[in-house]
């Protein structure tokens, strides 16, 4: 991506996913990039790229990186995304922030994440800065959040559920800890929208 980002913006659809040497600098250089093309003005070309679609993407990281410093890259990535949201209107990260075996939140924080509370806080904060990106940029027509290991309280974060009522087509499947509760959140929000 580090190399590609000047290429990637004229593109309208670009598709990633599988094994990738994947990291967030490559995406803070699209970043980059498009603050530069916008800042041209008006009249000059602005950056194409529409839709960024990464499904099940598996950055490639060190053989002896550990379970909290794989995902503390991953959590890297997600903050890079949310940078990137003010210019896409697709966004595709299916699997990105999942946890393999995860049987209960408390679970994950136990066994998956470190015992001490720093990753769950870098993970609240990473999946808080993503929602607030979201809120903030009411242009998001397609977000696909799939088998991500969401929970009813990562989406409880601020700005998560108003980010995501936004979003005209959204795809939460494949996140089986998110509940009748969250549900019930999103109906109240919508419903209340419509008076």
């Amino acid at each position: 991506v580090l190399t590609f980002a000047p290429l990637m913006s004229n593109f309208y659809t670009i598709k990633m996913g599988g094994r990738q040497e994947f990291t967030s600098k490559g995406l803070q250089e699209l970043h980059q990039h498009f603050l530069q093309e916008s800042q041209r003005g008006l009249n000059e070309s602005k950056p194409r790229l529409h839709r960024l679609e990464l499904p099940n993407l598996h950055p490639k990281m060190d053989e002896d990186m550990d379970i909290n410093q794989q995902m503390d890259h991953k959590y890297n990535i997600l903050e890079e995304l949310g940078n990137l949201i003010p210019y896409l209107n697709a966004l595709v990260i299916d699997g990105l922030l999942y946890v393999p075996k995860m049987s209960t939140f408390k679970a994950m924080a136990n066994i998956c994440c470190p015992s001490d509370a720093e990753s769950l806080l870098k993970r609240s904060i990473s999946i808080q800065n993503f929602w607030t990106q979201l809120k903030e940029n009411d242009i998001m027509v397609y977000m696909s959040l799939r088998n991500c290991s969401l929970t009813d309280e990562d989406i409880a974060l601020q700005g998560g559920l108003d980010g995501l009522v936004n979003i005209v087509h959204l795809d939460l499947s494949n996140n089986s800890y998110i509940t009748h509760i969250t549900w019930r959140r999103i109906e109240k929000i919508l419903s209340t929208g419509k008076e």
